[in-house]
């Protein structure tokens, strides 16, 4: 599963960007714009975004969501290391396809909500499904914003912390 977002997902973009983009291959994959500290700055972000969510688990509006995607996790039996590939495989498998690739098409804030809509968690019939969506989309937003200000590597940050806390949260609880 990893394997396949973290190279199917870039190749997609690719094809993307040949197509529609034209983008040399050091713009597309955002290696001029290459900085530890936004990197830092968007896994701070995305740090505080999970751990936001975590600490909010109890409003009514959170504890009432359905569990589908806690479930998968938990039955993937991750181990720290299992954690860490998995995080990074979907923060920059995703943010190449999504963001670097979908949203200079379509802009920032159809790129956001597009990005929820294919994780499954806007179901406009599904008022329960949707909840998540939307505790997801403002994330969805500051990484499409964030993409735009300060390139691809800060939304790979944000994306990895946010999913790795997450996924430790989810292995701890069912140890």
């Amino acid at each position: 599963m990893g394997l396949i977002t973290l190279l199917g997902f870039p190749l997609l973009g690719c094809i993307v960007n040949y197509f529609y983009l034209e983008l040399n291959w050091l713009e597309f994959f955002g290696f001029q714009n290459y900085s530890t500290p936004l990197i830092i700055l968007g896994a701070c972000f995305g740090l505080f975004y999970a751990m936001a969510l975590l600490l909010s688990s109890e409003l009514a509006l959170i504890k009432d969501m359905p569990d589908r995607v806690e479930k998968m996790v938990a039955s993937l039996n991750l181990n720290l290391m299992d954690g860490l590939f998995l995080s990074v495989c979907a923060s920059v498998g995703e943010e190449l396809f999504f963001r670097a690739a979908i949203q200079p098409i379509i802009g920032p804030w159809w790129g956001a909500l597009f990005f929820v809509a294919v994780h499954g968690y806007i179901v406009p019939w599904d008022w329960n499904k949707s909840k998540y969506g939307l505790v997801v989309l403002p994330l969805s937003i500051l990484l499409s914003l964030g993409f735009d200000h300060f390139g691809l590597w800060f939304s790979i940050g944000v994306h990895f912390a946010y999913d790795f806390v997450l996924f430790e949260s989810i292995r701890k609880n069912n140890n």
